[in-house]
């Protein structure tokens, strides 16, 4: 026999005559407005009554434990101590959102989402930072969180107040759901979506926490109205792949009162100055200028995006000043970008990007990064003072770095891994721990060419280079540090060492542990020790080697060149040291290069953009 099943319209206006209040009954009926608008029906069956707490059960989990696929629990005003799992689609309303209270004790989640189709509403949730031990309950994957949606579609979370807890809403592998007219305060981060696609968040209220909206491989939300106060974090947007960076984010969210401008597939366009957060997606020939902006992931993004210019703006308090992934053929130029706490400006898997005249100051991590297969990208005449790292380089091949000015950092430029064919030229690299740095870490770079710079008055080392080869250090002036040179490891082989001075090193002007190199053509001055060495190495190109401020030897037949060795050890000696010192060809003045540089820079990007330009306009 068959029996009727009621409309979830029907289930609300029954709980509303069992909970036998006026102001129940209001907050029932404007649950079930909601629900009409938003969600397909959801039958129950006919036998199933609306389950009451605490009249019907003690608890909030007892009543779930209880309750059929399908149910209504109505929690009344009260406090309950509890964290809370959901693995049956249900409908969790609280009476009223200040006073029906959740209170997991700090032992969160609070509220655990494990199941489909999941309704809550009108609670105040509160105490979910510290994860809760691994049980049945609370797996290990379970995060510290008001709310966590885990691995669940077609919820809807709404005029909720949580505060006090690790996350206020996270939202991992978590899809079609809406988040709307929730409360999130004074948490640890307010809203996270972590492989999620496809939700709504609208019309939340964020404040006083540090991470505001982050997505992390999510794709095709929709971010609209929503309001973000006083995040040290407040927007970012990370991924992989275009769809995870095509969220439809509108100018409607601000970010203390500052709107968000995040654009996808747009061109020839300007960002207005009044911007809280910038993001470019798959764009051409936009630019941000003039703009002030703080405190987010990133305060410009170009994800896919080219041929744009990011100029004049003032970029500090992010974690991130400008962020480029998948993003080539843009200008950074003239901007200030300061006190950022992870690195002034990250570029990931970016190609002939052109980064010049910045001011890049007091970043916690690198004044600029380079990563994952960025090459080509030029970054010259920016002046980086104060940063942890002046450059870093990890997987980014054929840079080109000239006329820059680092200082006051634990080293310059840091290579970390497969950083080959790079070019830095005729940078100033002075009062450091350490100038340039090669990290031993396989595979190992090779072939860079460090050429002209000045490298001074650093604490450590002028230059230190573990397990590379192929590497050319020519025409450098390298003083006053503790150690000049120092070049080790079995795969450090094949470098060479032309026409530097190497003076003033108050420990060794040169050092060369278990590796093979060509020296000649340097100057040696006035180093405390000038030379340690620990293997056999080249110190003479043809009959020309190096000069020695302390060789007394002599030339009877005035050639230039001695005529007995300097001896380094037994196993090292130069065969044809010089007289007089080298006279290293001098670089054109910083001036005088950077200048040229930088016009035949914007002509270059001046030219490229009116030739596609035109092109495209003769194509349509």
């Amino acid at each position: 026999m068959l029996t009727k099943t009621p409309l979830f319209s029907e289930n609300i206006i029954q709980l509303g005559f069992v909970v036998g209040t006026r102001k129940a009954t209001l907050v029932l009926l404007l649950v079930l407005a909601l629900f009409f608008v938003s969600f397909p029906m959801i039958k129950v069956d006919a036998q199933a009554q609306p389950i009451v707490v605490p009249d019907d059960y003690s608890t909030i989990q007892d009543a779930i434990n209880n309750a059929n696929e399908g149910n209504t629990i109505f929690v009344k005003e009260g406090v309950y101590f509890e964290h809370i799992k959901i693995d049956k689609s249900l409908f969790l309303v609280g009476e009223d959102k200040e006073s029906t209270v959740i209170n997991a004790q700090q032992e969160g989640p609070t509220i655990l989402v494990l199941q489909n189709n999941v309704t809550l509403i009108g609670f105040t949730i509160l105490n979910g930072i510290t994860p809760a031990s691994p049980t049945p309950y609370f797996p290990w994957v379970a995060r510290p969180a008001g709310i966590h949606l885990l691995h669940v579609s077609n919820c809807k979370i709404t005029n909720n107040k949580i505060e006090n807890t690790g996350c206020g809403i996270w939202l991992y592998n978590s899809h079609n759901n809406q988040i709307r007219e929730n409360q999130v305060i004074n948490n640890s981060n307010s809203m996270r979506l972590e492989l999620s696609s496809n939700n709504t968040i609208e019309s939340n209220h964020l404040k006083n926490c540090f991470d505001g909206i982050i997505f992390t491989s999510s794709g095709n939300n929709i971010v609209k109205n929503n309001n973000i106060v006083n995040a040290s974090n407040q927007f970012g947007v990370m991924g992989e792949n275009i769809s995870h960076y095509t969220n439809h984010v509108e100018n409607s969210n601000k970010i203390d009162n500052k709107p968000i401008y995040y654009w996808i597939d747009k061109t020839n366009q300007v960002v207005p100055s009044d911007a809280g957060y910038v993001g470019l997606v798959n764009c051409e020939n936009i630019t941000v200028q003039n703009t002030n902006i703080t405190k987010n992931n990133e305060a410009i993004l170009l994800a896919f995006t080219e041929k744009s210019i990011i100029t004049n703006n003032f970029l500090v308090n992010n974690k991130f000043g400008i962020q480029l992934y998948e993003s080539s053929d843009n200008l950074i130029i003239d901007n200030s970008i300061i006190a950022n706490s992870n690195d002034g400006i990250k570029i990931d898997a970016s190609h002939q990007n052109n980064i010049t005249q910045n001011t890049i100051t007091n970043n916690k991590d690198s004044g600029i990064s380079l990563h994952n297969f960025s090459t080509q990208n030029n970054i010259n005449n920016n002046y980086m003072s104060k940063n942890y790292r002046g450059l870093s380089f990890n997987e980014a091949s054929e840079n080109h770095v000239i006329g820059n000015q680092i200082s006051e950092t634990f080293m310059s430029i840091l290579f970390y891994s497969a950083c080959n064919y790079n070019n830095i030229i005729a940078n100033n690299m002075s009062n450091s721990d350490s100038g340039i740095w090669f990290e031993r870490a396989a595979p190992y770079s090779k072939g860079n060419n460090i050429i002209g710079n000045l490298i001074s008055s650093n604490q450590r080392f002028g230059i230190l280079a573990r397990s590379v080869s192929d590497n050319k250090i020519q025409n450098n002036t390298i003083k006053n540090n503790e150690y000049g040179i120092s070049i080790s490891g079995d795969s450090a082989q094949n470098n060479i060492i032309t026409g530097n001075n190497i003076t003033s090193n108050s420990e060794t002007g040169l050092s060369l542990g278990r590796t093979s190199a060509i020296v000649y053509y340097n100057n040696f001055i006035n180093n405390t020790q000038d030379i340690n060495c620990e293997s056999t190495n080249i110190w003479n190109k043809e009959k020309e080697g190096n000069y020695w401020n302390n060789y007394t030897g002599i030339d009877n037949n005035g050639d230039g060149i001695g005529d007995t060795p300097y001896v380094i050890n037994e196993n090292n000696q130069d065969n044809y040291p010089l007289m007089e010192p080298v006279i290293i060809p001098e670089f054109p003045s910083m001036t005088t290069l950077i200048s040229g540089l930088s016009i035949v820079l914007v002509l270059s990007i001046i030219y490229r953009r009116r030739f596609f330009g035109k092109k495209e306009n003769e194509e349509k």
